[in-house]
């Protein structure tokens, strides 16, 4: 077999350590630069991306903390505006109240001042009817003996 050959020893030996040398040379110049600019990049990659979210993180919570001031500046903000409503409706409901008040006892005293009169005619009326019937009552009756009727001796 020729692989076992002495004599061809110190040339395979000279072609590996070519090869290998060629082999490193190749590989320390050109694979592993390629392959370390690669990975720096990634670091940088992925630093960045870090870096940003970090800072979106960070943005994220002061808008947070912004929005829930926010929020909190309005719920003060609707809080008075309620109350400032709530006491306005209820002056006009108290203003609309008195007025309406107002008009019912103007009609009640109306109502009052008219059934006074009414009811004073007809009194009046009815006393004068009351007379008129007595009187009727005794013109028809003058002439007749009451002790008779009334009192049974």
């Amino acid at each position: 077999m020729p692989q076992l050959d002495f004599t061809t020893f110190p040339s395979q030996i000279f072609w590996i350590v070519v090869g290998f040398g060629l082999f490193y040379v190749a590989t320390s110049r050109i694979i592993l630069p390629k392959i370390g600019s690669a990975l720096e990049d990634r670091q940088k990659y992925v630093a960045d991306f870090l870096n940003k979210a970090t800072q979106l993180k960070d943005q994220a919570g002061e808008i947070k903390r912004n929005s829930k001031n926010l929020l909190e500046e309005i719920e003060v903000q609707e809080k008075t505006e309620i109350e400032q409503a709530m006491l306005a409706a209820r002056g006009q409901l108290d203003a609309h109240k008195k007025r309406i008040e107002g008009e019912y006892a103007k009609k009640y005293a109306e109502l009052v001042e008219k059934t006074s009169k009414d009811t004073e005619v007809a009194s009046t009326a009815l006393s004068n009817e009351a007379l008129v019937i007595a009187d009727d009552f005794v013109n028809r009756h003058k002439s007749a003996d009451l002790n008779g009727v009334f009192c049974k001796e």
